[in-house]
């Protein structure tokens, strides 16, 4: 039974367009590992991890990318709760305020969107997290705190019942696009499942540093950072949780393969230990083939 409106509030509501859903793509993030964290943290690591969120916040600011003249400046609406972060971009917004065609605003979400997907990718890891989510492109409304649409459902069904591993896997239907899909390349790469999913594993090792005198220097130190937390974590989940441990495996394979192809920029070979971790490179394990959860112990 429906329930009777109430006149008293709804006149308290600010009005809202009838047409305000919109076509957006949207990407929805799963912080792995947040919930548990925050279950066992004292005040300082709860106030660590409410920094994170605040700083994944900011992330709204939006970046300037010259495209071709004039320059386009991009801002997705972003909201974050608990351990989710939800990301959108207004199509025709951005197609009217650019003035490009489809085809063009497309390519720019997409690598807007792996920029983005890699700073919150690498800023989560210095945490201990990892990240996982789904994108899809649909009808959306996200503003004033509120996201409500089919894009939103489709993009949290992918990341909770597909992704599986810390991978941003995109939708079919948008794959079925052909002007976005002719954006792809450099973007986005086939998983061996079949499924597309974004390929930022080639740049985390220098989103967090800004083109500064000593970047070689820092971008050294935090890949031996970002290795140490990954064996760690794998280290601490051997022989216990073997669906966490797969999650960590996965990056880790991934993780690699990124240094040994990003390594040159910052002269990966002159560190040891990075230079160690990139020579354990191998085929990945069967089990990875295709993503799917290692069995359980039950």
């Amino acid at each position: 039974m429906a329930v009777e409106p109430n006149a008293a509030f709804d006149s308290q509501l600010p009005d809202t367009d009838q047409n305000a859903c919109q076509e957006h793509f949207v990407a929805f993030l799963d912080l792995l590992g947040f919930r548990d964290k925050v279950e066992g943290a004292d005040g300082d690591a709860q106030q660590q991890m409410l920094n994170l969120l605040r700083k994944l916040a900011s992330l709204r600011q939006g970046d300037e990318l010259r495209y071709e003249p004039p320059k386009i400046f991009i801002k997705p609406a972003i909201t974050t709760f608990s351990d989710s972060v939800i990301i959108s971009y207004q199509l025709d917004k951005m197609r009217i305020e650019s003035g490009f065609d489809e085809g063009k605003v497309a390519n720019l979400i997409l690598f807007n969107f792996k920029l983005l997907l890699t700073r919150i990718t690498s800023a989560a890891l210095s945490f201990g997290f990892l990240v996982r989510g789904g994108v899809a492109v649909g009808n959306l409304y996200h503003a004033e705190n509120i996201v409500f649409g089919k894009a939103f459902l489709e993009a949290y069904s992918i990341e909770s019942k597909i992704a599986i591993y810390p991978r941003v896997v995109i939708s079919k239907n948008l794959v079925s696009l052909e002007v976005w899909k002719n954006s792809f390349p450099n973007n986005v790469f086939k998983d061996t499942d079949g499924r597309y999913r974004f390929d930022n594993f080639s740049m985390l090792s220098n989103m967090e540093l800004g083109p500064r005198a000593d970047w070689t220097r820092q971008t050294g130190e935090w890949c031996l950072k970002a290795i140490e937390t990954v064996q760690e974590n794998i280290k601490e989940y051997e022989g216990k949780d073997l669906k966490v441990l797969a999650k960590w495996k996965w990056f880790e394979y991934y993780f690699r393969e990124g240094l040994a192809c990003s390594g040159n920029a910052f002269d990966a070979k002159s560190h040891p230990k990075i230079k160690q971790f990139i020579s354990e490179r191998r085929p990945s394990p069967e089990w990875l083939y295709p993503p799917q959860p290692m069995p359980t112990t039950d």
